[in-house]
């Protein structure tokens, strides 16, 4: 299998995505946590807080928040940010809907 995610807006795609996107993460004890966030879901935000405040303690390392927005003057930049963030964080968490 693949180690790229391809991230496809839903306009932008032909159909569902077919496959795993990413190995499952057996254990979040010493965890850097990725959140992708194009800022539109109050729950990425409930959860990145809860993540940061609560999971934290109990041994993870944080929580990274890559912004990812299609409408941003800097969504390019925001595009390339994501194969480096992928390699400092041990799972990722999405909120890319409208």
């Amino acid at each position: 299998m693949s180690r790229t995610v391809t991230v496809v807006l839903p306009v932008e795609a032909n159909g569902p995505l077919q496959g795993v996107l990413a190995p499952g993460v057996a254990s979040f004890v010493g965890a850097r946590m990725g959140v992708v966030d194009n800022g539109l879901w109050r729950a990425m935000r409930e959860f990145t807080t809860y993540w940061r405040d609560c999971v934290a303690v109990d041994g993870a390392t944080g929580v990274e928040v890559v912004p990812f927005d299609h409408l941003a003057a800097d969504f390019a930049d925001q595009q390339r940010s994501l194969g480096p963030f992928g390699r400092r964080v041990k799972g990722v968490v999405t909120g890319l809907g409208n």
